[in-house]
Formats: structure tokens, sequence, C-alpha cells
């Protein structure tokens, strides 16, 4: 089974990542916790595995805002179909857009249109997060080997603290959904 851990573990676990490393989100500083039960923006489906006649659930689709005990607000949708593209929006206090971050930008998204079409074996996320897995890679072994500077390059890299954090909370927020969206 592709992903037995879940949606929320795997595809939203990056979006969460930003979470904990750039607003300072943690599961102990959650207020509340609200998923948007809309079914276009939140679904769990049970699927038949052909390989092995097992069902699995998960969900297809989830968004859910946090606030936090200092009063940050931040919201995360995560769609497992939606297709080669997304996005992060940055909003204001009264839910007017700042800024709006695609990604692949249209550079790349032409590239690995191309890629995807020639290679139809190959996983989509794969040939889509290909150049961001590799930048990963380097600045963790930048970080290891003490390039760049012991600061910046440790700095460019999650630490194993704020990687137990988005596991704890990608498990909080995985037990959350699933509590509303049986």
């Amino acid at each position: 089974i592709r992903h037995p851990e879940g949606m929320v573990r795997s595809m939203a676990s990056q979006e969460l990542a930003v979470l904990v490393t750039q607003f300072g989100v943690t599961t102990d500083s959650v207020k509340a916790f609200k998923v948007n039960t809309n079914k276009l923006f939140s679904e769990k489906q049970t699927f038949c595995n052909k390989a092995n006649g097992i069902e699995v659930s998960d969900f297809s689709r989830v968004a859910f805002k946090i606030v936090t005990t200092n009063g940050r607000s931040v919201s995360v949708m995560a769609d497992r179909c939606g297709g080669v593209v997304s996005f992060a929006v940055v909003k204001s206090i009264a839910g007017k857009e700042i800024k709006k971050f695609l990604s692949p930008d249209g550079d790349s998204a032409s590239r690995i249109e191309h890629e995807l079409r020639r290679d139809t074996e190959m996983m989509d996320q794969f040939t889509i997060e290909g150049e961001d897995y590799m930048e990963l890679k380097r600045r963790v072994v930048d970080s290891i080997i003490g390039k760049e500077g012991d600061s910046k390059s440790s700095r460019s890299v999650i630490s194993i603290q704020d990687g137990i954090e988005v596991l704890r909370l990608s498990n909080y927020c995985a037990q959350e959904i699933e509590s509303v969206l049986q």
C-alpha cells in the first residue's frame, strides 16, 4: 500500500513543517482546530486495493484551520487529486490575499508536464518534487560536513526537534480530522 500512514502524515506533512518552523505552531500551542467539512474541501474515501483485495480508507482532500494560544491563525488545504500545481496563500487578518506562491513556477511546470508525458511509469510526485528533494539532500549534506559555515547550513535544514514536532502535529491533525470525517 502506497503511503499507508495516510494523507495528513505524508502529503500535508510539508505544510505542517512550514507551520512548525516558520510560524511556531506546535501541538501544545493549538487552541482551536476546525475541519472544513464541505465535501469540496474535505472528504474521506474507501478504496479497494486491487492487488490484495484489502479496503483502504483515507482522505482524498482535507482543509482545516488552526488557531494557536497566541492568536495566530493558519489554514491548510491538501488535495490528493489536485494535479501537479500546489500553492500557498498569505492573507491579512481581514482575509485579503497578500501574496500567492505557486509550485512549480511557470518555467518548471512546462518541464514537469513534458517529463510526465515522456515517462508514464514514474510517480508524478517524484518528477514534480525532484529538484526540491535534490536541494534538500544538498542542504543536509552541507550541514553535516559544515560547508558554507555551520550556522547557515544548520539553519537551512529542519532540526530533529522540529521534525518530532511535525510528526506530533501530523498525528494530532489526523486524529482531529478523523473524528470529524468518520
